[in-house]
């Protein structure tokens, strides 16, 4: 049999025991230094140079200069929870009021786009599922999944549907989204899942169009009147005209004259 031996405890001393001390400052100064040795001098070190540069992450201003006409989404939203039906007029101005009531981004509004674009490709709509509520849920999923501080469900119920889905029924239609989109709720918020479902909710603005310019009418001078030119013949004054390339009652050559225009030419 083997048996351990270890060393005796060593003897109590008087600084195993604090109890009866009163001053334990003075107690510390009168049993002295720990070392005998001085303390070392610290390292010198170089001295960091710390800057903080703040840098601003534009992807949350990305869609802000988008102008979101509610009208057109709530016709948008209100067709992708009919099942491929028309939605009547009265679906259209349930979801085009809580668009006006809850007042989301436009990159919220387009992730609750694809959200009811993938639902309606993954699951078939049944009749008990209202557009407002589908509407209001996948708001309320867009959200959820977007900020770390989502508002209760009783918000969404009171503030943006006006009592006409409680809390409970917000729940439930929102799980059970989450539990058809599963992992694919990912892809919807990428980049350019967003960017398609913008070009959905914000067509591009047509070319305004080509009004034909005004005919300006060029201001009209009074015509300017020219004097008559004129040619001295033989001590006659001549008038030239437009268009003549003669004066009128030129006096005809004489003979002479005649006669030299007719041998000039021959020399």
């Amino acid at each position: 049999m083997i048996i351990d031996s270890f060393p005796p405890s060593p003897a109590l001393s008087a600084c195993d025991s604090l109890a009866d001390i009163d001053d334990l400052d003075a107690f510390l100064e009168s049993k002295g230094p720990l070392s005998h040795f001085a303390t070392p001098p610290l390292l010198a070190k170089a001295v960091a140079d710390v800057q903080t540069i703040e840098v601003f992450d534009d992807s949350d201003d990305e869609y802000d200069d988008y102008d979101v006409d509610y009208a057109h989404t709530a016709t948008l939203f209100a067709g992708e929870t009919c099942n491929g039906a028309i939605p009547t007029a009265c679906e259209v101005d349930l979801v085009y009021d809580m668009l006006i009531r809850a007042q989301l981004p436009a990159e919220l509004l387009a992730l609750s786009y694809n959200i009811l674009r993938r639902h309606a490709t993954l699951k078939s709509f049944d009749s008990c599922y209202a557009a407002d509520l589908l509407t209001v849920s996948a708001f309320a999923l867009a959200v959820t999944y977007t900020s770390d501080h989502p508002p209760r469900s009783s918000w969404w119920s009171c503030f943006v549907c006006n009592d006409l889905w409680n809390a409970a029924d917000i729940d439930r239609m929102m799980l059970s989204m989450l539990v058809t989109l599963d992992w694919s709720l990912h892809s919807l918020s990428s980049p350019q899942a967003m960017d398609r479902a913008m070009s959905h909710l914000v067509p591009p603005k047509s070319l305004p169009l080509m009004t034909p310019q005004k005919y300006i009418e060029e201001p009209q001078f009074p015509p300017i009147k020219l004097p008559l030119n004129t040619i001295t013949i033989e001590n006659t004054s001549q008038c030239w005209l437009h268009d003549q390339l003669t004066p009128e009652d030129i006096l005809p050559w004489t003979p002479m004259e005649e006669a030299q225009n007719k041998w000039l030419p021959l020399l």
